[in-house]
């Protein structure tokens, strides 16, 4: 029977590897652990460490991130162009992009197809990214009387009361630019933030255009009525009777600013809001749909009543 033999530097050198990696791991996380033993210190790095994640975020397609530097309200840290090899001709529209990008000495970083997937949690970036600042919307703390003075009878404001789906809150104001609305005021805490979702499907909109913010929208539109402005709330079929609301295409225009007020994607405008409205429009639907179907989708409701009303102002 042929024996087996262990040659001994093989049971020496695992061991002895072993003992080197010990000490170099032991080494390793006392170098790590000693600036963390003053729970203060560490305390300090970690709320930096959120704050600078928190203030981060990931924009994305070729509108948003084309109007964010053209905008220049954001920071911009890198921008990621699907280009795996870094020899691909871009189109013009990325091109556009990598050209500001070098004068502004934005870094440019070619990146593959998966890597833009994962960085943008699968969503449609069309081969462009940014990793830039969060935006905030302007925030109008006390001074209201200042805001809603004006005097073109020509102004028209979209308020938007409890918005929380982001895909709504970026047609809404895609659609405010579009139909040359002067601002948007929305709800500083009960409205879905400014974020890369609502920028991607404001169609970049949100980039650019006016949108300020108010912590309570009930006391703004009062400060709106002091005023002498029209403050224009929205109802569905049932409901038109007890608000005694006009069709869209009915409403007479009194040569007033106005605002046009609408409400959450699931009950509408709250009552302490329509409290406020010192008018009603509702948009008529046809007589033979089910009526299980009350309602538009509030942003197709925006553009219906936005264009109405545009129209009557330019004819005033």
């Amino acid at each position: 029977m042929q024996q087996r033999f262990i040659s001994p530097t093989l049971t020496i050198i695992p061991s002895f590897y072993t003992r080197i990696c010990f000490i170099h791991i032991r080494k390793f996380r006392h170098d790590r652990l000693i600036p963390e033993r003053d729970h203060q210190i560490a305390y300090s790095k970690r709320k930096a460490r959120i704050n600078e994640k928190d203030n981060r975020e990931i924009i994305f397609g070729i509108a948003p991130c084309q109007l964010a530097l053209q905008a220049a309200r954001r920071k911009i840290y890198h921008i990621y162009i699907r280009d795996p090899a870094g020899t691909l001709k871009p189109s013009t529209s990325i091109g556009n992009i990598i050209a500001v990008a070098k004068k502004l000495h934005i870094p440019v970083l070619p990146s593959d197809k998966r890597f833009l997937d994962d960085l943008t949690e699968g969503r449609p970036h069309q081969g462009v990214a940014m990793k830039v600042s969060s935006l905030q919307a302007n925030l109008i703390y006390s001074d209201f009387n200042k805001t809603v003075t004006v005097y073109d009878h020509k102004t028209l404001w979209l308020g938007l009361n409890d918005i929380q789906d982001p895909m709504n809150l970026g047609a809404l104001i895609r659609t405010a630019a579009l139909m040359d609305v002067d601002r948007v005021i929305i709800n500083s805490r009960k409205t879905a933030r400014l974020s890369a979702i609502v920028s991607k499907a404001s169609a970049g909109a949100m980039e650019i255009y006016p949108i300020y913010a108010v912590n309570n929208l009930s006391k703004y539109l009062d400060c709106c009525i002091e005023h002498n402005w029209n403050v224009i709330g929205t109802v569905g079929p049932k409901e038109i009777n007890q608000y005694q609301a006009v069709p869209c295409h009915d409403f007479s225009h009194n040569g007033k600013p106005t605002i046009l007020v609408l409400g959450n994607e699931g009950f509408g405008i709250r009552t302490s809001i329509k409290e406020k409205c010192n008018s009603f429009i509702t948009i008529p639907t046809s007589s033979s749909c089910s009526p299980a179907i009350d309602s538009f989708n509030v942003s197709v409701a925006a553009g219906i009543l936005l264009y109405t009303l545009r129209q009557q102002l330019n004819s005033t």
